[in-house]
């Protein structure tokens, strides 16, 4: 769950005119013949910064593994974003880097990819909120 909002607080501090986003949803093809049914995809978070659509997995670790390349790739073939965007909490995201190739080539045409990588020092530790 840090993972996503630390994601959405990135993108929404790109927004110049709009942010809008939906938490997680679970995907279907099929209406479900099962009350319960566990959803063939998931997906942590859709947003709209400016008009783009992005895609947010968050990742609590470092690495992607197969099954979840292939739920990824899915799941932007069936939402077109404009951006698959992965936010990871670890600092070192060379697991991540290095799979990145792998789900590239493998995401629909037209479709982004970019990783928002965990940095402390943007942070602010006062325990009052802006104003």
């Amino acid at each position: 769950m840090e993972a996503v909002i630390y994601g959405l607080w990135q993108l929404s501090e790109r927004a110049r005119t709009s942010f809008y986003f939906a938490p997680s949803m679970r995907l279907w093809e099929d209406y479900p013949e099962v009350v319960n049914a566990k959803p063939p995809l998931e997906i942590d978070a859709l947003a709209v910064v400016d008009g783009m659509l992005y895609l947010c997995e968050g990742k609590s670790s470092a690495g992607l593994d197969d099954s979840e390349i292939v739920k990824l790739v899915s799941a932007a073939e069936r939402i077109r974003p404009d951006v698959l965007l992965i936010a990871c909490m670890e600092e070192d995201t060379r697991g991540i880097n290095a799979q990145a190739t792998k789900l590239k080539g493998r995401l629909p045409s037209g479709v982004d990819f970019e990783i928002i990588e965990f940095r402390p020092e943007v942070l602010e530790r006062s325990p009052i909120l802006p104003g």
